[in-house]
């Protein structure tokens, strides 16, 4: 899989500092974090550059505002755009506090997102 461990371990932190339960899944060339056995958010490691992308899931509103922002762009995949995921690259460069706040806004969307057909 493609994914840095330690970025593994800074998202795993965040999470458990919210007092959040959840697992982990490897899937998408990458790991994603399920909360409520629904995505939360993910990490990847992108095959052109070897960045780090952290992958969110928030509603869809706030996406679009979001990806307006220089490190941040919608997530696709297959050509498709993934409504209510963005990406955010360089996440070697987001402080420990930046990285909470993402996690705080993926858990805070969570309730209402929906789940994945299986």
């Amino acid at each position: 899989m493609a994914f840095d461990e330690r970025q593994a371990d800074r998202i795993r932190e965040a999470l458990l500092q919210e007092g959040t339960v959840f697992k982990e899944k490897k899937m998408m060339g990458g790991l994603i974090f399920l909360v409520d056995d629904k995505m939360c958010c993910g990490l990847h490691t992108d095959k052109a550059t070897g960045e780090g992308l952290l992958m969110v899931r928030l509603d869809p509103a706030d996406v679009a505002r979001e990806s307006r922002r220089p490190e941040c762009s919608v997530v696709e995949l297959g050509g498709r755009r993934m409504r209510g995921f963005l990406r955010i690259r360089d996440l070697n460069a987001l402080t420990h506090d930046a990285l909470s706040d993402w996690m705080i806004r993926c858990l805070a969307y969570n309730p209402l997102a929906k789940r994945s057909k299986k």
